[in-house]
Formats: C-alpha cells, structure tokens, sequence
C-alpha cells in the first residue's frame, strides 16, 4: 500500500503531539514549516520507506528533512506533504489535553457518599 493511501493515526505518545505542536504554532519560515508537515507525515503513517521519530535522538525538523528527501523520492509533490502534514499535524493538536479538560481532572471530586 503506497503512503499517502493509508489513513493518519496520531502518534501514542502525547509528548510527541506537544511538540509538534508547539512547533507548528512558532514563527516558522516556509522551509521549516514544509519540514515539519514531512516530519508529521513520518509520525502519523507507518511505512518501510519512512524513518522512524527518535525524540531522544534527533529534532522534528531534522527528521522532517529525512522523510521529505523520502517522500520527493518517491514522487510526492509538495503541495500534497503539505496538505497531508497539516492534516497530521491537525490531528496531534486535537490530541492534547485542553485547559478545560484540565481544570476538570483537578477539580474532580467524588460524590458526597461515594468515598
């Protein structure tokens, strides 16, 4: 199955998901932001072409390099790793905890009786 007829799953680590995202919503020049759709797209959809994410072991847009020399490689327009990475990355923002689901797990208590 080729990579772009698959469907994104976010990554399972949340750590992962706060870092692209917080990435995503910096100041990034157009090179920076192409590599990290590609660095999206190398988390979100399992492929033997793709490297694998180290997050102890190199940076998102490092990595985002990798898997854009891949995905040009293997005739993937630009327009596409963007379209694509920014569903990706889309999906690991949707993945975080909001504020409100915060504040609601703090101010959790039990119902009076049910100790």
């Amino acid at each position: 199955m080729k990579i772009q007829e698959q469907k994104p799953k976010k990554p399972s680590s949340l750590a992962v998901c706060m870092q692209f995202t917080a990435l995503w919503a910096g100041d990034l020049d157009r090179a920076s932001l192409v590599q990290l759709c590609a660095a999206a797209l190398g988390v979100c959809y399992k492929h033997d072409l793709l490297p694998h994410y180290r997050p102890s072991q190199g940076k998102p847009l490092d990595f985002g390099f990798a898997v854009l020399e891949v995905l040009l490689a293997d005739g993937w327009p630009p327009t596409l790793i963007y379209n694509k990475g920014s569903e990706c990355l889309g999906l690991m923002a949707g993945a975080l905890p909001s504020e409100e689901d915060v504040n609601d797990a703090v101010n959790f208590s039990n119902p009076p009786g049910k100790d």
